[in-house]
């Protein structure tokens, strides 16, 4: 019931961008653990700003079953590496070189010590390699992960059903306006 309300809530909802004075992308990352009933697969999410308005967001059920939160929370911080990197390139390549390293907002402690730290290997060699990925860019200074409240986390809106106020909060978080000719735009 909670999702139909919010797909009836969202219908009436339009993004909107605003200004940017500084030329800056923060990521925020979130995933389930093992939400879906059938399949026990996580969902994993991401959004990205560019100064205050978002750029880019994801939500995708995880390929593998995940054995931990750490491991479901890891892979969906893998995911929102790759385009964290993608979206360093483009600005690159439009003559906007990112100066420090690409934040990326997460709020389970443990991936972001695992993404610095590989001295856990005997408790995450089961990870696929490939989500060691994520590790090798904070290593290189790429992208720099720290932790957000989960009450904070705007990803938290792609990842799960959310109760009407917090639905509402990261709505307004997202810049996304009630559409209403009569009266112009009003937060959601």
């Amino acid at each position: 019931m909670t999702n139909e309300i919010q797909l009836v809530h969202i219908q009436h909802l339009e993004l909107t961008l605003g200004g940017a004075n500084d030329i800056k992308i923060v990521g925020f990352t979130d995933s389930d653990w093992a939400n879906c009933p059938d399949t026990r697969r996580s969902v994993g999410g991401y959004m990205f700003t560019l100064g205050s308005g978002p750029i880019s967001w994801q939500s995708r059920r995880q390929r593998t079953v995940a054995t931990s939160t750490c491991e479901a929370e890891y892979t969906a911080a893998f995911e929102a590496s790759k385009e964290a990197v993608w979206l360093r390139t483009l600005l690159t390549s439009i003559g906007f070189s990112p100066t420090s390293p690409t934040t990326l907002l997460c709020d389970n402690n443990a991936t972001i010590t695992l993404s610095g730290d590989p001295a856990f290997h005997a408790r995450v060699k089961h990870f696929d390699i490939r989500y060691h990925f994520l590790r090798e860019k904070v290593q290189s200074n790429d992208i720099s992960l720290s932790y957000i409240n989960t009450q904070n986390n705007i990803a938290d809106i792609f990842t799960k059903p959310l109760d009407a106020t917090k639905f509402t909060r990261l709505c307004n978080f997202l810049g996304l306006t009630r559409r209403d000719s009569m009266r112009g735009g009003e937060t959601c």
